[in-house]
């Protein structure tokens, strides 16, 4: 059983990380989800379609653009994503884009937000997965405004 890159437990029932590959499926089906929300800037692997038809799971794609030392989120889609993850209907939820860390972190960081979590304590949760250990200023201006 293999996780997808950058896997994490959000809360029960909610899960992150990176586009999942053909390796990963097994690992996904144990968590027996309901809905896979793709943040994305493109609808290009057939094999996840496919994974998510034969699994009975909802596949919602969201576009954003790939990350650029800049946020590729709006608020906008922050809502639309915070409107499917607090649904109960739609858990077990698995949570990605491309790479699992930056537009995934900053909608997390919005949940928590949500969630009233203190500053420090769910930017140190996105640090745990970002690959320059830093948090862009543009993230937390994101964040801290949203």
């Amino acid at each position: 059983l293999i996780p997808p890159y950058r896997f994490g437990r959000v809360q029960p029932e909610l899960f992150r990380g990176g586009y999942p590959k053909k390796r990963n499926f097994r690992f996904l089906r144990r968590q027996q989800l309901k809905t896979i929300l793709s943040l994305v800037p493109s609808h290009p692997d057939p094999h996840l379609d496919e994974f998510c038809q034969a699994e009975n799971i909802t596949r919602v794609v969201i576009p954003v653009a790939s990350p650029n030392e800049n946020v590729t989120v709006t608020d906008d889609v922050v809502s639309e994503c915070l409107a499917l993850m607090t649904d109960p209907s739609k858990l077990p939820m698995y949570v990605h884009c491309l790479d699992g860390s930056n537009v995934t972190g900053v909608v997390i960081m919005c949940l928590r937000k949500l969630q009233l979590w203190r500053v420090a304590s769910y930017q140190n949760e996105y640090l745990r997965f970002e690959q320059d250990g830093e948090i862009i200023s543009e993230e937390s201006e994101f964040v801290e405004a949203f």
